[in-house]
């Protein structure tokens, strides 16, 4: 998937909030109503939920606000802005800005839970296996897509955080200006908290069968470094937590009945992708050669050990896209190279599938 920036504005309204609790019973301060404002927000957003280029009508975000006059018990911290040509809150829920100041986060899908912990927000997230029947784990259609598209499964979810665009590292801040010089707009980049594997396969001409690709599998070969678990995601980094990590296998069918006819032409080859779990950036590489790949070609299993990239210390890392280039020949199916691609290119490798 090519990177995109898209700069998203938030409509910055002059309102008041009005008093709120959490309990019936007991009264809550509310946040000082003198020139509170809503939170302004402009995001560059490098974006893939499953594998598209850009927001489209009724995508949403989630921005969680912490701070004191930013809580659940006042609430004010949390708000789910929708994109429709432009970005705007049409919910009850907001963040109104008041003197204090508010450390901002965002996180895509809007659908998770909200974070609990003020301190280091999270989110839980997973990891999309698939299975042989269901839709969800089917590529889509393929007469409309072309090589420029990294083709994933309709379950999988590109799970995003943000961090501030204009100081790379560190949350956004935000206020109403009448107490420090923080403002009330921030400017958020949107990251990926997942990385992403990618195959794209061609015939080199000796293979004489129909080379109808139905089905592709990745999983552990004598490892279990492909992993799955009851995981969180930190909102202020992206650190991935696996709680209990478990020997993951990720398959992956066609919607359409016969699969994918295999390419003659390299530089026409369809690439298919899935989002997995990133290796640790701070902890050593856990063995590539050790996952597999399995191509199904006309009703025959091909399983291919797969290399490491040549960067990254050998990691798959959050953010990038390993692209393995596959051959089919007459004699075997190999893995000819491996590049980092779309979201930020990397090389895998190529593989030999006999």
């Amino acid at each position: 998937m090519k990177q995109q920036k898209l700069q998203i504005s938030y409509l910055l309204l002059a309102a008041l909030l009005g008093t709120s609790c959490s309990n019936e019973n007991d009264p809550i301060t509310p946040i000082d109503k003198t020139d509170a404002i809503e939170l302004g927000i402009t995001a560059g957003v490098s974006l893939t939920k499953s594998a598209v280029t850009a927001w489209t009508n009724d995508d949403k975000i989630a921005v969680f606000a912490t701070g004191t006059d930013y809580t659940a018990a006042k609430n004010n911290d949390h708000a789910i802005y929708t994109y429709n040509s432009s970005w705007a809150n049409g919910a009850t829920d907001k963040i109104y800005l008041t003197h204090e100041v508010a450390t901002i986060y965002a996180y895509y899908p809007s659908t998770l839970t909200k974070p609990t912990n003020t301190d280091n927000p999270v989110v839980a997230i997973s990891v999309f296996e698939g299975d042989d029947t269901s839709d969800d784990s089917k590529y889509p259609t393929l007469a409309s897509l072309d090589a420029s598209t990294l083709i994933t499964a309709p379950g999988e979810v590109d799970y995003m955080w943000a961090e501030d665009a204009d100081n790379v590292g560190n949350q956004a801040q935000a206020s109403n200006g009448k107490k420090t010089s923080v403002d009330d707009a921030v400017k958020l980049n949107m990251k990926h908290g997942l990385a992403m594997v990618s195959f794209n396969i061609y015939n080199d001409n000796t293979y004489k069968g129909a080379g109808k690709l139905t089905k592709i599998v990745l999983k552990n070969g004598s490892d279990n470094g492909l992993s799955k678990g009851s995981s969180t995601m930190a909102l202020k980094n992206g650190t991935i937590a696996v709680n209990s990590p478990a020997a993951a296998t990720y398959t992956r069918g066609f919607k359409d009945a016969e699969g994918y006819a295999i390419s003659n032409d390299k530089s026409t080859a369809l690439k298919f992708s899935f989002l997995v779990f990133p290796d640790n950036s701070s902890a050593a590489a856990f063995d590539k050669t050790k996952v597999q790949v399995v191509f199904t070609i006309d009703g025959a299993d091909y399983p291919v050990a797969l290399t490491a990239p040549s960067s990254d210390s050998g990691k798959w890392l959050a953010g990038n896209n390993y692209l393995y280039t596959a051959k089919l020949s007459g004699k075997e199916l190999s893995i000819t190279s491996v590049s980092i691609a779309g979201w930020t290119d990397k090389t895998g490798g190529e593989l030999g599938v006999k």
